[in-house]
């Protein structure tokens, strides 16, 4: 080949064995826009080395969640995981200690007497919300858990099933809130709805005009059927925060919903867990063949 193989063809030449190198090189300028006459960086050290760049029009959160699910009920590795970050971020939760500002709640006291009032007043706070955290008939909607217990709840399943919605219902009794964890396997966007002009619902959460979360949507089956009940984010009177989605990994700010921790590894402690019941397996085969040693 001659020293001019660098060079694409000239208009007209003719193909021969001296300048098929350019032939080609020609023929892959054109189909990649002339990516080889362009200084250009797309983080490969040689071209094609990463492979193609691909983009998810659609992520499964649906599929994602129950794999995610089924494997903690099924492989030890993954159970393990998901119980060793609970148990070391949460043990037995946050708790109230509260630090009032004497200046700001007794300001016509003075200075000694009212930090003293202010530390009085702390220590009332505290033993209040101790009683109303660990009573679970005025803490939790559904009279289970305490504030530690349903701390460890919604962290562990929002790790497995991706995310879900943390609600403030108020108690008409005592006046105070009761909270209510609902996994995000249970919001989904219902068949029929009646949305406000400009709303629209995606992957169960409903959306205004301008992109802003206004509601989640809960299934739930009663005598056999499937009802949806719309949660809203914030009161329409009030403009309480009354629900909001608690995430259980990290994720981008137009993403929707809430990705399970385990969904990047799922192949991977599957392939884990089967070589594990393979050389167990191996093991008690072999344990079963007779040995004998004869004496020669």
């Amino acid at each position: 080949m001659d020293s001019g193989s660098s060079r694409i063809l000239a208009m007209g030449e003719n193909k021969t064995i001296d300048n098929y190198g350019n032939f080609l090189k020609e023929i892959a300028v054109k189909a990649l826009g002339d990516y080889f006459g362009k200084d250009t960086w797309d983080g490969s050290k040689f071209w094609g080395s990463l492979g193609p760049v691909s983009e998810w029009t659609f992520v499964d959160y649906w599929k994602l969640r129950k794999r995610s699910m089924k494997l903690f009920r099924t492989n030890l590795y993954a159970k393990g995981v998901i119980r060793r970050l609970v148990w070391n971020e949460i043990h037995t939760g946050i708790i109230a200690t509260p630090t009032p500002m004497g200046s700001v709640l007794f300001p016509s006291m003075d200075e000694v007497e009212r930090e003293q009032q202010a530390v009085k007043y702390g220590e009332e706070i505290a033993v209040q919300f101790d009683l109303y955290s660990n009573t679970p008939a005025v803490f939790d909607w559904s009279k289970k858990e305490t504030f530690g217990t349903f701390q460890e709840l919604v962290r562990m399943e929002s790790l497995i099933s991706g995310d879900g919605i943390i609600i403030s219902r108020i108690d008409k009794d005592t006046n105070l809130p009761r909270w209510q964890w609902v996994n995000g396997d249970h919001i989904k966007t219902p068949e029929t709805t009646n949305l406000q002009s400009g709303h629209y619902i995606k992957h169960g959460v409903e959306f205004d005009k301008w992109g802003k979360k206004v509601a989640f949507y809960v299934q739930s089956v009663v005598d056999g059927a499937y009802e949806y009940e719309r949660i809203p984010v914030r009161g329409e009177r009030s403009g309480r925060l009354i629900s909001w989605m608690v995430y259980g990994s990290e994720h981008f700010i137009d993403d929707v919903r809430g990705e399970p921790l385990l969904s990047d590894s799922i192949y991977m402690l599957k392939d884990l867990d089967r070589t594990r019941d393979a050389e167990v397996r191996a093991s008690l085969v072999n344990a079963m063949i007779p040995l004998f040693l004869e004496e020669s």
